[in-house]
């Protein structure tokens, strides 16, 4: 598969930035972050629905390939986790937060100021054949 423009918003997801999103998703469903009477509001999904996205997550960390494009909800589901992990109050300190997610908190916000960008920007650029 060629590198980068992977997902909906086709245009946007690097490799790297699958990777941050899956560990985010991981993290998310895993982890102690967020009770499971909220999860679901939160999120917008069950924990259920989105571990079974996070099993199936495309991405290889021994090669650092996508093995395939996201799907709408894997996507979804990894830009949402990755929303309330860097905004809900769950009161995990930044170091703790970036040592489990592998990734610091700056990288979150990039990763989600370009999904923002590209959301109202419109560009839907679909990945290269």
């Amino acid at each position: 598969m060629a590198p980068g423009g992977y997902g909906i918003l086709r245009a946007v997801w690097e490799p790297r930035d699958i990777e941050l999103l899956g560990s985010c998703l991981r993290l998310a469903v895993d982890g102690p972050y967020f009770p499971d009477w909220e999860f679901a509001t939160l999120m917008g999904m069950s924990r259920e629905e989105m571990r079974a996205l996070a099993d199936a997550w495309p991405f290889d960390p021994q090669s650092g390939e996508v093995e395939e494009p996201l799907s709408a909800e894997q996507e979804a589901a990894g830009v949402s986790a990755a929303n309330n992990l860097n905004g809900y109050p769950h009161g995990v300190s930044r170091a703790t937060l970036e040592e489990q997610l592998g990734f610091g908190l700056e990288d979150v916000a990039r990763l989600l100021e370009s999904s923002r960008r590209w959301k109202h920007s419109g560009d839907r650029r679909v990945e290269p054949t």
